[in-house]
């Protein structure tokens, strides 16, 4: 059964749709060097960058990037991926648009959390920790469109 396409968008071309998983993976390449940090990387107390919060993070993004495209026709800009002093790993899109950000907590069981503005529109809350959840796709739709 097909997913229902909430946005119309033209199709993207194959080549788009490559592009744009290609752009989220460039993305998570360039900051994987933030999990070499070290305790203190900020001089002033920060803890090391979490695996487990990379790892949510490096997930919440393939699979909203392809989900977005296979069922929306949309991509989903890569973001700046950022260390906070926690441990936990922040995913942000800034430009002249919008100003989204995610923090990817390094438990578990904690929810991810996020803000956004674009426009005088305003978003603010927490989601489900699963990449599936029908918040986590309403926050990257609200992105994306």
């Amino acid at each position: 059964m097909a997913t229902k396409r909430l946005i119309s968008a033209p199709p993207l071309s194959m080549q788009e749709q490559e592009k744009a998983l290609a752009d989220i993976e460039a993305a998570i390449e360039k900051a994987r060097y933030i999990l070499e940090f070290e305790k203190d990387w900020d001089d002033d107390g920060a803890l090391p960058i979490s695996k487990t919060s990379w790892d949510r993070a490096v997930a919440l993004l393939r699979q909203s990037a392809e989900h977005l495209i296979e069922t929306h026709q949309l991509h989903l800009p890569p973001p700046m991926i950022a260390p906070m002093p926690e441990g936990n790993v922040t995913l942000y899109w800034y430009d002249d648009v919008r100003h989204v950000i995610i923090d990817i907590p390094n438990d578990d069981s904690k929810p991810f959390t996020y803000a956004g503005k674009k426009g005088s529109a305003r978003i603010k809350g927490s989601m489900p920790s699963t990449a599936s959840s029908d918040e986590v796709l309403s926050v990257f739709l609200w992105l994306a469109s």
